[in-house]
């Protein structure tokens, strides 16, 4: 009976790696040994302010606290982001995509509208 269950597995996990490339090249790659005290995801974003002022909310929405505010030259790490109510930044550019993340040289962490960010 185990012999089944096991076999009845093997097959689907086996298919799975040929339908998927990307699952092929994820299971293949070498697992890297960081102190988890220390550790961030190596796919954080790197962000930096696109103006000065740039206000890091307590939530995604502009009606949320403000906690913090960033400023070019400090850097906003993310692990990514999320859809939430449209904000229009100062340039004039709307989005409704919004970054969770920690101001680097603060500590402050929220939430930034994508507008009021670029990559660094």
């Amino acid at each position: 009976m185990a012999f089944r269950t096991r076999l009845r597995w093997a097959v689907p996990l086996a298919a799975l790696t040929v339908l998927s490339p990307a699952y092929s090249a994820l299971a293949a790659a070498p697992a890297e040994h960081v102190h988890a005290a220390t550790a961030r995801p190596a796919d954080d974003f790197r962000w930096d302010f696109r103006a000065p002022g740039v206000r890091i909310f307590h939530d995604a929405a502009a009606n949320s606290s403000v906690v913090g505010l960033g400023y070019p030259g400090q850097i906003f790490l993310s692990p990514g982001g999320t859809g939430g109510p449209d904000y229009t930044c100062d340039n004039g550019e709307t989005t409704h995509t919004w970054e969770q993340g920690t101001d680097q040289a603060t500590g402050v962490a929220g939430w930034v509208p994508l507008c009021n960010l670029v990559l660094s």
